[in-house]
């Protein structure tokens, strides 16, 4: 809907970033997104700025991981759940490294 969008999509698996790739085929912004393999912030290039970080870590602890939905447990990659002993760990990462990417104001 932001026609003057540009999106950088960074994933772990390449895997998710295929099925990234076919959505955004899909719906006609391909042209206007651009897809790195690899752990957070690692791929993108140093001096690249955003005027907004969106993310869907892992949020999961390991004790819960047994107890979720079985169309999610049996489904989902461990990699893709799991967010460490207390599911944040994901979450301080990017907040630590996050300033380092966002343009003044974002």
């Amino acid at each position: 809907r932001c026609k003057g969008a540009a999106v950088t999509a960074v994933d772990v698996s390449p895997d998710a970033l295929a099925v990234a790739r076919r959505n955004a085929d899909r719906n006609g912004v391909a042209d206007r997104v651009t897809f790195l393999q690899g752990d957070l912030f690692a791929p993108v290039p140093a001096g690249a700025a955003f005027d907004l970080i969106v993310s869907n870590p892992p949020y999961v602890t390991p004790g819960e991981l047994a107890d979720l939905a079985p169309e999610v447990r049996d489904h989902e990659p461990r990699l893709a759940l799991d967010g460490g002993p207390d599911g944040l760990a994901f979450y301080r990462r990017i907040a630590a490294d996050a300033g380092r990417f966002l343009n003044p104001g974002g």
